[in-house]
Protein backbone atom coordinates (compact mmCIF):
# COMPACT_ATOMS: atom_id res chain seq x y z
CA UNK A 1 0.00 0.00 0.00
CA UNK A 2 1.35 3.47 -0.94
CA UNK A 3 2.74 5.39 1.82
CA UNK A 4 0.06 8.97 2.05
CA UNK A 5 1.06 12.25 2.56
CA UNK A 6 -1.20 13.54 5.08
CA UNK A 7 -3.57 16.90 4.08
CA UNK A 8 -6.34 19.44 4.68
CA UNK A 9 -8.52 17.88 2.64
CA UNK A 10 -8.84 14.10 1.11
CA UNK A 11 -8.16 15.95 -2.51
CA UNK A 12 -4.78 17.66 -0.73
CA UNK A 13 -3.93 13.86 0.09
CA UNK A 14 -1.24 12.45 -1.98
CA UNK A 15 1.14 9.77 -2.32
CA UNK A 16 5.27 10.15 -2.12
CA UNK A 17 5.68 8.41 -5.34
CA UNK A 18 2.63 11.08 -7.20
CA UNK A 19 4.39 13.96 -5.72
CA UNK A 20 8.06 12.63 -6.95
CA UNK A 21 6.30 12.18 -10.43
CA UNK A 22 4.63 15.24 -10.29
CA UNK A 23 7.96 16.74 -9.86
CA UNK A 24 9.95 15.00 -12.85
CA UNK A 25 7.30 16.06 -15.05
CA UNK A 26 6.89 19.47 -14.24
CA UNK A 27 10.49 19.96 -13.90
CA UNK A 28 10.91 18.58 -17.31
CA UNK A 29 8.23 21.42 -18.77
CA UNK A 30 10.23 24.32 -20.09
CA UNK A 31 9.44 27.33 -17.65
CA UNK A 32 8.80 24.80 -14.52
CA UNK A 33 10.61 24.36 -12.11
CA UNK A 34 11.35 23.23 -8.24
CA UNK A 35 13.54 25.57 -6.37
CA UNK A 36 13.35 23.70 -3.43
CA UNK A 37 11.87 20.10 -2.76
CA UNK A 38 11.12 19.86 0.89
CA UNK A 39 11.67 16.03 1.83
CA UNK A 40 10.95 14.07 5.01
CA UNK A 41 12.82 11.16 5.46
CA UNK A 42 14.42 11.75 2.03
CA UNK A 43 11.47 11.51 0.26
CA UNK A 44 9.55 14.81 -1.28
CA UNK A 45 6.64 16.03 1.06
CA UNK A 46 6.23 19.50 -0.85
CA UNK A 47 7.61 21.94 -3.67
CA UNK A 48 6.77 25.36 -3.54
CA UNK A 49 5.78 27.42 -6.85
CA UNK A 50 8.84 28.92 -8.50
CA UNK A 51 8.71 32.49 -10.43
CA UNK A 52 7.75 30.78 -13.53
CA UNK A 53 5.12 28.82 -12.33
CA UNK A 54 3.22 31.96 -10.52
CA UNK A 55 3.79 33.98 -13.42
CA UNK A 56 1.90 31.04 -15.18
CA UNK A 57 -0.99 31.24 -13.18
CA UNK A 58 -0.91 35.34 -13.55
CA UNK A 59 -1.08 34.71 -17.24
CA UNK A 60 -3.89 32.52 -17.26
CA UNK A 61 -5.60 35.00 -15.34
CA UNK A 62 -4.69 37.63 -17.52
CA UNK A 63 -5.82 35.62 -20.65
CA UNK A 64 -9.45 34.57 -18.83
CA UNK A 65 -9.78 38.00 -18.60
CA UNK A 66 -9.09 39.28 -22.44
CA UNK A 67 -11.11 36.43 -23.55
CA UNK A 68 -14.23 37.65 -21.34
CA UNK A 69 -13.94 41.50 -22.43
CA UNK A 70 -13.01 40.34 -26.03
CA UNK A 71 -16.41 38.47 -26.17
CA UNK A 72 -17.97 41.13 -24.43
CA UNK A 73 -17.36 43.49 -27.15
CA UNK A 74 -18.70 41.53 -29.36
CA UNK A 75 -21.85 40.58 -27.49
CA UNK A 76 -22.85 43.61 -26.00
CA UNK A 77 -22.02 46.48 -29.03
CA UNK A 78 -24.63 48.60 -27.94
CA UNK A 79 -23.57 49.10 -24.25
CA UNK A 80 -20.23 50.65 -25.86
CA UNK A 81 -19.32 53.81 -27.66
CA UNK A 82 -19.36 53.02 -31.23
CA UNK A 83 -15.17 53.35 -31.29
CA UNK A 84 -15.18 50.65 -28.42
CA UNK A 85 -17.43 48.52 -30.03
CA UNK A 86 -15.62 48.70 -33.45
CA UNK A 87 -11.92 48.13 -32.40
CA UNK A 88 -11.96 46.59 -29.01
CA UNK A 89 -12.41 43.13 -30.17
CA UNK A 90 -9.32 43.30 -32.47
CA UNK A 91 -7.26 45.08 -30.10
CA UNK A 92 -8.21 42.08 -27.13
CA UNK A 93 -7.60 39.53 -29.82
CA UNK A 94 -4.34 40.36 -30.43
CA UNK A 95 -3.97 40.87 -26.48
CA UNK A 96 -4.99 36.91 -26.14
CA UNK A 97 -2.56 35.91 -28.55
CA UNK A 98 0.33 37.50 -26.32
CA UNK A 99 -1.14 36.08 -23.44
CA UNK A 100 -1.33 32.67 -25.23
CA UNK A 101 2.44 32.93 -25.99
CA UNK A 102 3.80 33.91 -22.48
CA UNK A 103 1.63 30.97 -21.25
CA UNK A 104 3.38 28.22 -23.16
CA UNK A 105 6.63 29.87 -22.91
CA UNK A 106 6.46 31.83 -19.49
CA UNK A 107 10.24 32.14 -19.76
CA UNK A 108 10.37 34.29 -23.00
CA UNK A 109 11.97 37.68 -23.63
CA UNK A 110 9.03 40.27 -23.73
CA UNK A 111 10.09 41.31 -27.09
CA UNK A 112 9.93 38.23 -28.34
CA UNK A 113 6.66 37.40 -27.42
CA UNK A 114 5.69 41.06 -29.05
CA UNK A 115 7.27 39.78 -32.02
CA UNK A 116 5.68 36.42 -32.58
CA UNK A 117 2.39 37.89 -31.47
CA UNK A 118 2.31 40.44 -34.25
CA UNK A 119 3.70 38.22 -36.95
CA UNK A 120 0.62 35.55 -35.99
CA UNK A 121 -1.97 38.62 -35.50
CA UNK A 122 -0.85 39.80 -38.74
CA UNK A 123 -0.38 37.05 -40.93
CA UNK A 124 -4.02 35.91 -39.61
CA UNK A 125 -5.23 39.43 -41.11
CA UNK A 126 -3.30 38.83 -44.22
CA UNK A 127 -5.08 35.25 -44.15
CA UNK A 128 -7.93 37.10 -44.89
CA UNK A 129 -7.00 37.46 -48.18
CA UNK A 130 -6.75 34.20 -49.54
CA UNK A 131 -10.34 33.18 -50.41
CA UNK A 132 -10.33 29.28 -50.66
CA UNK A 133 -13.48 27.44 -50.75
CA UNK A 134 -12.36 25.15 -47.12
CA UNK A 135 -10.87 28.20 -46.17
CA UNK A 136 -13.71 30.70 -46.10
CA UNK A 137 -16.22 27.44 -45.03
CA UNK A 138 -13.82 27.59 -41.78
CA UNK A 139 -14.41 31.26 -41.11
CA UNK A 140 -18.38 30.61 -41.78
CA UNK A 141 -18.62 28.67 -38.28
CA UNK A 142 -18.56 31.07 -35.16
CA UNK A 143 -14.92 29.39 -33.55
CA UNK A 144 -13.53 30.24 -37.38
CA UNK A 145 -14.98 33.46 -37.43
CA UNK A 146 -13.20 34.34 -33.94
CA UNK A 147 -9.88 33.07 -34.43
CA UNK A 148 -9.15 33.60 -38.43
CA UNK A 149 -12.01 36.97 -39.11
CA UNK A 150 -13.89 37.27 -41.52
CA UNK A 151 -12.09 40.18 -44.10
CA UNK A 152 -9.05 41.89 -44.33
CA UNK A 153 -9.09 45.80 -43.11
CA UNK A 154 -5.75 47.72 -42.54
CA UNK A 155 -7.39 49.31 -39.52
CA UNK A 156 -7.07 45.72 -38.02
CA UNK A 157 -3.20 45.99 -38.25
CA UNK A 158 -3.28 48.94 -36.30
CA UNK A 159 -5.58 47.21 -33.81
CA UNK A 160 -3.49 44.15 -33.35
CA UNK A 161 -0.24 46.33 -32.88
CA UNK A 162 -1.91 48.68 -29.92
CA UNK A 163 -3.33 45.41 -28.49
CA UNK A 164 0.21 43.53 -28.28
CA UNK A 165 1.67 47.51 -26.82
CA UNK A 166 -1.27 46.90 -24.02
CA UNK A 167 0.15 43.17 -23.24
CA UNK A 168 3.27 44.46 -23.08
CA UNK A 169 2.42 47.18 -20.74
CA UNK A 170 0.74 44.95 -18.57
CA UNK A 171 3.25 42.56 -18.41
CA UNK A 172 6.24 44.61 -17.80
CA UNK A 173 4.71 46.87 -15.38
CA UNK A 174 2.48 44.42 -13.28
CA UNK A 175 3.23 44.69 -9.17
CA UNK A 176 6.29 41.90 -9.21
CA UNK A 177 7.52 41.70 -12.37
CA UNK A 178 11.43 42.16 -13.00
CA UNK A 179 13.18 41.42 -15.87
CA UNK A 180 15.16 38.48 -14.18
CA UNK A 181 12.00 36.70 -13.55
CA UNK A 182 10.41 36.97 -17.22
CA UNK A 183 13.44 36.12 -19.13
CA UNK A 184 14.85 33.38 -17.08
CA UNK A 185 14.13 29.49 -17.53
CA UNK A 186 14.96 28.13 -14.33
Amino acid sequence: MPELLSGVSLDASLTVADLELSTTWYTAVPGFSVSRRHERGGRVIAVPLTRCMRRRIRTTGLLALTIALGLASRRFPMWQPVWVATYAGDVLWATMVYWWLALIAPGARTVVLAGCSLAIAWGVEFSQLLHAPWFDSLRATTPGALVLGQGFLWSDLVCYTVGVMLAVAVDRWWPGFTQQSANAFP
